[in-house]
């Protein structure tokens, strides 16, 4: 389920993603990928 307040990247709801995905994603912004789902989930959505 899509919530439209949820963020997203590429129209795909972070909370959908995998964590290698999220990895992927916080390293191209230069953040730290250490950490559980729900830990780079939450530095995705600052």
């Amino acid at each position: 389920m899509c919530d439209e307040s949820e963020p997203s990247i590429g129209g795909r709801p972070i909370s959908e993603m995998k964590v290698v995905e999220l990895k992927e994603e916080l390293g191209k912004r230069g953040l730290s990928k250490i950490g559980n789902k729900n830990v780079l989930h939450e530095r995705l959505k600052e």
